[in-house]
């Protein structure tokens, strides 16, 4: 059977009009699929914005407590410091005790009644 050029013309429209469709189906699921993804890509990014807040609020945490060991810390050294000094002037005194009782035990022993 031999189709005349309308017939061909016709059957090419309808070729094409099929592809069209096609093509439209494909874009409407290429759509759908960059709509998908990118709502995934929102999910995302909202769960590591709430995973970097907690974070954050532990390296806060630990940053206090790292405060306040140091200020614990400092007065320690404080007390330490102001401890050895009162130490170092006490030994410092006995020192001073001791010669005068071992200067003063000289003398004694050497007096006349040890004689």
């Amino acid at each position: 059977m031999i189709k005349t050029k309308q017939q061909a013309d016709g059957v090419k429209l309808e070729q094409l009009g099929k592809k069209q469709q096609e093509d439209g189906i494909k874009l409407d699921q290429l759509g759908s699929d960059i709509k998908a993804m990118a709502e995934g890509h929102s999910v995302i990014r909202s769960e590591m914005r709430q995973g970097f807040e907690g974070v954050n609020k532990q390296i806060a945490f630990v940053d206090s407590k790292v405060d306040f060991i140091g200020r614990k810390v400092d007065r320690i050294d404080d007390t330490l410091n102001a401890t050895s000094q009162a130490s170092y002037g006490l030994l410092t005194d006995v020192r001073g005790d001791v010669k005068e009782v071992k200067d003063t035990l000289d003398k004694h022993v050497c007096s006349p009644a040890h004689a």
